[in-house]
């Protein structure tokens, strides 16, 4: 049976708002904003216009849930990485912050994944990279940084920046990523939410937005990639690819 909404929402104005944002102060502290894509980090006009689509087919012998599995950690977590990966090039930097949509249910309230209403949220992502280490420990760690993120996941994006050290700032990062682990979300015949749902092609307020969809039996990942085009050009979007 469903849990209203209502429930989720007195579960989370009891949740303790100085503690979470204790820990999104602490998590920010010393964070540099990304220098790509490059567009100021205030402006109020940013908003996608652009959709490109890509898939990753991983090779026959290569299974990557169960290579996360065997590392403790989500095909999530390893999507994570992989894009923290891609803008550390990008950047030029090992220190990497950008946004995440989760789904919002992640705390203690008993029955949260059968709220019928809204939960997402959209939170900060900051991970390190260094060099030296083997890519199955910067998973585990993506993972256990994950884990500890969702705990204070209940507090709006707005709070965050405004308990952080870019308080006066409108945005703190300039590349959202969402993870779809429902598989085949993105088909016109999707036997759950009917043949008008197409994915994630709707505007978004960041430069570039990557959406990656769950292929099913262990065919791989959908990426659409949404960008803005009067400030990145489709050169950008295929080097980003």
């Amino acid at each position: 049976s469903s849990l209203p909404y209502s429930h989720f929402v007195t579960w989370t104005r009891r949740q303790s708002a100085s503690d979470a944002l204790a820990f999104w102060k602490a998590e920010l502290e010393d964070a540099a904003l990304l220098t790509w894509p490059k567009v100021p980090h205030d402006s109020n006009d940013i908003a996608t216009d652009r959709l490109v689509s890509a898939t990753w087919t991983p090779p026959p012998e290569y299974d990557l849930a169960r290579f996360c599995n065997a590392h403790k950690a989500t095909v999530s977590s390893f999507i994570r990485l992989a894009l923290a990966v891609v803008l550390s090039v990008h950047s030029n930097s090992d220190d990497v912050l950008f946004g995440v949509v989760t789904s919002g249910r992640s705390g203690d309230l008993s029955g949260i994944e059968s709220v019928v209403g809204p939960c997402i949220a959209t939170l900060p992502f900051r991970i390190r990279l260094p060099s030296a280490m083997p890519l199955e420990t910067l998973l585990e760690e993506v993972q256990k940084h994950s884990s500890s993120a969702a705990a204070y996941e209940y507090v709006g994006l707005t709070d965050i920046i405004k308990g952080s050290q870019f308080a006066r700032s409108r945005s703190i990062f300039q590349v959202l990523l969402t993870v779809e682990n429902i598989p085949e979300l993105d088909l016109h015949d999707h036997p759950l939410f009917g043949e008008d749902v197409h994915g994630h092609q709707m505007e978004m307020n960041y430069p570039l937005g990557v959406t990656v969809f769950l292929l099913p039996e262990n065919q791989g990942l959908k990426i659409d990639i949404e960008y803005d085009s009067r400030y990145l050009t489709s050169d950008d979007i295929r080097w980003f690819k």
